[in-house]
């Protein structure tokens, strides 16, 4: 069965919530979207912790088709004020469809720099990242695999976002382990960055974020 996961940052709260198959045939942009309008985030600040960064997957994620792994990701953009969706392919996606997880919504602002790890059997943890700030993405991607082994997909933020750059995307993992997909448009990595939070699990995926 599909879920969804929300994850609250500064409470360290995590919530399950089961996806029925018709909602998770309406995937990728369609969910960012459709999740944005409801919350309202067009009122937000982009960079305040109540705003939404929204990750997203197609019905067929998970699988061999093409085209079928991008993941979609969704905020109030802080470059243009617009709600905002950018997309990028690697493993990232892959691994949200192997986990049934056709979406994740981070929200909130933790007090510290944190890895969210995600595993294949649903558990969640925050673990600390602060030798992981000011690095740059490849040297990141290194620090994550030492920590956790080479079966895991990222969702990176990288240092410009750490700054709350405009321009800053945020990096997925491609098959063989660089952090060289990225969904780059509307500041998408200074949400992650301001509001506070990274990606991650075991087979799932990794990475880092919060003030």
């Amino acid at each position: 069965m599909w879920r969804s996961l929300g994850v609250d940052l500064g409470r360290k709260q995590v919530r399950w919530e089961g996806v029925s198959p018709e909602e998770v045939a309406y995937g990728g942009r369609y969910r960012t979207g459709r999740l944005l309008l409801e919350r309202e985030a067009y009122r937000m600040d982009p960079l305040s912790p109540e705003t939404p960064l929204v990750f997203a997957v197609g019905p067929l994620a998970g699988t061999g088709f093409s085209n079928a792994n991008r993941t979609s990701v969704g905020t109030r953009s802080p470059l243009t004020l617009g709600i905002k969706e950018a997309n990028g392919g690697g493993t990232f996606g892959y691994a949200l469809g192997q986990m049934k997880l056709s979406h994740l919504v981070l929200e909130g602002a933790s007090s510290d720099w944190v890895v969210l790890r995600i595993t294949r059997e649903g558990q969640v943890f925050f673990d600390p990242a602060k030798d992981l700030l000011g690095l740059g993405n490849f040297e990141a991607a290194a620090k994550l695999f030492a920590a956790y082994g080479r079966k895991i997909a990222f969702a990176l933020l990288g240092p410009v976002g750490e700054y709350l750059g405009l321009l800053s995307g945020i990096a997925f993992s491609d098959i063989d382990g660089r952090p060289s997909r990225l969904a780059a448009r509307g500041g998408v990595g200074a949400v992650m960055g301001g509001g506070g939070g990274g990606c991650c699990g075991g087979e799932g995926g990794v990475g880092d974020g919060c003030e």
